[in-house]
């Protein structure tokens, strides 16, 4: 007698891909904000717009992210790890400008 079992696996995620895909760009983008001290300090016109290119690169970064990872109620590893990277470009950022 042959029998059907409708029980799925678990899928199991490939981290590797995440880490490649969000984490590493995360961090370059991060690194990013460090340049702006690389810049003349008379230039504070090119330091906004470099701070302020960043921070809307990360916000952008961040809505396509989202539509990648499922939803779910708490917060991932990604959010603790993706929320605490727009930090580098407001506390270098503005103070390079000021």
């Amino acid at each position: 007698m042959l029998t059907c079992s409708l029980q799925a696996e678990p899928e199991k995620r490939n981290s590797a891909y995440y880490v490649l895909t969000i984490f590493v760009v995360l961090a370059i983008l991060s690194g990013f904000a460090f340049f702006v001290f690389l810049i003349k300090a008379e230039a504070v016109g090119e330091r906004v717009y470099l701070v302020l290119t960043l921070m809307l690169t990360q916000v952008a970064f961040k809505f396509v992210t989202s539509g990648i990872v499922p939803r779910v109620g708490y917060n991932t590893h990604l959010d603790t790890y993706s929320l605490p990277s727009f930090r580098p470009n407001s506390g270098p950022g503005s103070g390079g400008v000021v």
